[in-house]
């Protein structure tokens, strides 16, 4: 009995130094969310309800995340040895954009980089990717620059026939998918993704605050139908705070507009599988107004491409005087999404 008292004790000591509590959002960037008060306002989607304002750490995690699990057993984690050094590098940078008294923050080539791995890193942290992961390894096997098994002899990727066994065990193993993908945005693959994605750089910058940026538990809203190793995001557009947008995209226009604006908060909570995040309690009803009235015609499946459309069409004009002059958009608003 003493015995297993003993190793009780121990078990409880090596798991206890695993924590469990893992933002796929960090902190640090739901912080360039919040209001005055440094408080956010969160809708839950399901519940259909605005939850009254409360602290950034609050939302946005799931339990276990990034823990490597065996039977119920957590046999090692990336939450430490990984993101905690990636989110105290990032959140400098954030720190910095987040600034209220910086008002046209400068990225310097550097900090493109920093942010586009950023990105990327947060979107493979994400739940919500692993069946994406998945379905990657069906459609490109596992010889790869990206997560590739190397060879000991030559150095070169093993092919899917030289290791069935190993692939076997990716493909029913969700606990290696979660695991196995975060070697993604480590890759020499992901950095030569990314380089080509800075040449599609634009950072949109709302200067009077009235209806302000919206972020959820999936912000990525990616144009792609085709998703591939080598080009995950194709055209991306993603709220880096509250009054800062990125959009990479070849398409996009020399302004931002206030449709343009709402219809990207329209399409960042359709996209959401339940919590959204708004630095406003009005402007986040605005937008659950506006999404319900879509709902109701049935037309939440093509927000999101009706988003990049609509981004392209502002693009056709060379400024936004002869957009407002000129555009079916603003002339008939029933057209738009917001």
């Amino acid at each position: 009995m003493k015995e297993r008292k003993d190793m009780n004790k121990k078990l409880k000591i090596t798991f206890d130094k695993y924590s469990k509590r893992h933002h796929y959002l960090p902190v640090f960037y739901l912080k360039g969310f919040a209001d005055q008060d440094k408080l956010i306002n969160v809708y839950d989607k399901i519940r259909d309800i605005i939850i009254p304002k409360q602290n950034p750490e609050s939302k946005f995690y799931e339990k276990d995340l990034n823990n490597y699990k065996v039977d119920g057993k957590i046999h090692f984690t990336l939450e430490e040895p990984m993101f905690s050094p990636i989110d105290s590098r990032v959140s400098r940078l954030f720190s910095k954009i987040q600034n209220p008294d910086i008002t046209n923050y400068h990225f310097n080539t550097t900090e493109q980089l920093e942010v586009l791995h950023f990105i990327s890193q947060l979107f493979w942290r994400s739940p919500d990717t692993n069946s994406i992961f998945l379905d990657l390894i069906k459609k490109e096997g596992l010889s790869n620059k990206y997560f590739g098994f190397k060879k000991k002899d030559n150095n070169r990727f093993a092919s899917d026939q030289e290791i069935p066994e190993i692939k076997e065990h990716v493909l029913n193993d969700p606990e290696i998918q979660k695991m196995l993908k975060h070697m993604i945005p480590l890759s020499d693959g992901n950095k030569e993704e990314l380089l080509k994605l800075m040449e599609k750089w634009k950072i949109f910058t709302i200067d009077v605050p009235a209806n302000n940026f919206i972020t959820g538990d999936n912000p990525f809203l990616i144009n792609n139908d085709d998703i591939r190793l080598d080009n995950v995001f194709n055209e991306l557009i993603f709220p880096l705070t509250k009054n800062k947008l990125l959009v990479l995209s070849d398409k996009s226009p020399n302004f931002l507009d206030g449709l343009f604006l709402a219809n990207t908060n329209i399409s960042i909570l359709n996209q959401a599988k339940r919590f959204i995040a708004s630095d406003s309690e009005e402007g986040l009803k605005r937008t659950i107004f506006h999404y319900k009235e879509l709902l109701k015609i049935k037309q939440s499946d093509t927000i999101l491409k009706s988003t990049f459309e609509f981004m392209y069409h502002q693009a056709s004009f060379n400024n936004h005087s002869d957009y407002l002059n000129k555009s079916e958009f603003v002339n008939n608003p029933k057209i738009n999404l917001g």
